[in-house]
């Protein structure tokens, strides 16, 4: 059942210096003065869909049912890309076809796909640059007034993109190649490999030249400066340093890869 007048939920790439994210709002509350609007981030690095996509993940769960999340970074502005209103069990997703949706994806079902790149209630003329004044945000407002996504595009046979994290098991596989997909103001060095509950076994994760062979279960668990890694809070393997930022010390950039291998011990080996 939907909810009435569900929240909207804003993750975009556009920052806090200009006036996009304003505008937004001001489009969204003239067609639904009730609307509830809650930001979720709008600095996400410019362009970078991995990243994106994590913060995406790592927070949706965490939203009351029905929330309509409107999800923009969008390299492909203005061009052929398609743009989806995606429906899982509670929650709503307006995206670009670029892949923001890809981890969410890869833990939830859908139950349907709209392709509403071309509904008749886009703000016209519609700017080949901002869509998300044009298009993203009437659409929201509309769904957020209980209409719903068949009035405004057609069923879609999308064959939406979807990435796995990497599951870490220690008992089965001993190496596992990851990669960088977020940067915490902290300077913490976020991974797409997801971390078992108890710590690992001795291990060495490699992060281009940087070798870390230290875990710990919280940051001040360690006072020597070194590199080290934590499960955080979502869950992914984070490489960081105790007061201080493993981004700079290491150079670490989004994409970049890691490497986490698990060592044998011979004396939990057994014949």
């Amino acid at each position: 059942m939907a909810k009435k007048n569900p929240f909207i939920a804003l993750l975009t790439d556009f920052g806090a210096a200009d006036a996009y994210v304003g505008i937004m709002k001001g489009v969204i509350y003239s067609i639904n003065p009730q609307a509830r609007i809650i930001d979720v981030s709008h600095e996400s690095a410019p362009q970078q869909i991995d990243q994106a996509a994590f913060l995406l993940w790592s927070a949706y769960k965490y939203f009351p049912a029905g929330t309509i999340f409107v999800c923009i970074v969008d390299p492909g502005v203005g061009s052929l890309r398609k743009i989806f209103c995606v429906q899982t069990s509670n929650y709503t997703f307006l995206v670009p076809d670029n892949g923001m949706l890809k981890f969410v994806l890869g833990e939830t079902q859908v139950k349907g796909v709209y392709d509403v790149s071309k509904p008749k209630i886009f703000s016209h003329p519609v700017s080949a640059t901002f869509h998300g004044r044009d298009i993203f945000a009437p659409l929201a407002a509309r769904l957020s007034m209980g209409e719903k996504p068949s009035v405004f595009g057609r069923p879609a046979k999308a064959s939406l993109n979807v990435e796995l994290l990497v599951s870490v098991h220690p008992k089965r596989v001993m190496k596992y190649e990851g990669k960088v997909i977020h940067i915490d103001r902290f300077g913490n060095i976020v991974t797409n490999l997801l971390l078992p509950e108890s710590r690992l076994p001795k291990f060495r994760c490699l992060l281009e030249k940087k070798t870390i062979e230290q875990q710990v279960l919280y940051y001040a668990e360690n006072d020597s400066g070194d590199l080290i890694i934590v499960r955080g809070s979502s869950g992914l393997l984070e490489i960081s340093i105790r007061n201080g930022s493993a981004a700079t010390a290491t150079r670490a950039k989004l994409g970049q890869r890691v490497t986490l291998e698990l060592l044998s011990n011979e004396k939990d080996d057994h014949a």
